[in-house]
């Protein structure tokens, strides 16, 4: 070989093994892939304190009418029945206090169930970073009966 040739072939490998030293070493031992980005994440995280903030609010509000039924109440056992004027104006009351319960149902159970979706999807999140989550809903039907069907993996 010419002796030119070898020299620049030494000192390429020489400049190959400057730059990258021990690189080569390095990548076979690390089996780790380089961590993912998951752009959505945030979007997951917002939607989860959404949903608890959401939650608080209709416990709020079903507090809320909690205590104007029981105030409701109050005025239905004071009232007097002296004439039939009186006796609409009491199922009037009756009315306002069941629809008010009804209100403070729906206000507790669906604020406890936002809060519980989003404390479940924070959990989630935290758990399971790695793995591909999927969520589906699929409507079926039959000649007497139908319904939804909801699936997912987290």
């Amino acid at each position: 070989m010419d002796r030119a040739f070898c020299s620049m072939l030494i000192a390429a490998m020489t400049l190959t093994a400057a730059i990258l030293p021990g690189q080569t070493a390095a990548a076979q031992d690390t089996d780790d892939p380089p961590p993912r980005y998951d752009p959505h994440e945030e979007d997951r995280q917002v939607v989860s304190w959404t949903l608890i903030g959401g939650g608080a609010l209709f416990l709020l509000g079903g507090f809320a009418a909690g205590l104007r039924v029981d105030d409701l109440q109050a005025q239905i056992d004071d009232q007097k029945l002296e004439d039939p004027d009186d006796e609409d104006q009491l199922n009037t009351l009756r009315d306002k206090r069941n629809t008010l319960s009804n209100l403070r149902l729906v206000g507790y159970i669906g604020g406890v169930g936002l809060a519980i979706g989003g404390a479940t999807m924070i959990i989630i999140q935290a758990v399971s970073d790695d793995t591909e989550s999927t969520l589906s809903l699929s409507p079926w039907w039959t000649e007497d009966t139908g319904g939804v069907i909801f699936e997912g993996r987290f």
